[in-house]
């Protein structure tokens, strides 16, 4: 069975039209809807628990960075230079780290 040429035509243009209504309706439908934001907030670790584990473990590694972070966000940030360095130095000493550890905890509050 052969379709006429007209037949076809008439077919693939039907077929065309509704797949550009059916692609308009899906695509615009989406930009109509509300999505709702959501905010995350960055994890935020306390100074006091970054320095309790310093001083559990003897050494701050890592922690330094996050340490010196949160002491630059107190109001009396350059108060804390000296025992930064303090840190520092203590690093890998047990009983020197948990000095510093105190020294700052007691500024902090």
């Amino acid at each position: 069975m052969k379709i006429s040429l007209p037949t076809r035509l008439l077919k693939m243009t039907l077929l065309s039209l509704t797949l550009g209504v059916t692609v308009v309706a899906v695509g615009c439908g989406a930009a109509t809807r509300d999505i709702d934001s959501v905010k995350v907030d960055p994890v935020a670790t306390p100074l006091a628990k970054i320095l309790d584990e310093a001083a559990e473990r003897g050494s701050l590694g890592s922690g330094y960075m996050d340490v010196e972070m949160e002491i630059n966000k107190l109001p009396n940030a350059a108060d804390f230079k000296d025992d930064l360095l303090s840190l520092q130095k203590a690093d890998g000493n047990k009983a020197e780290m948990k000095k510093v550890v105190d020294a700052i905890k007691a500024k902090i509050k």
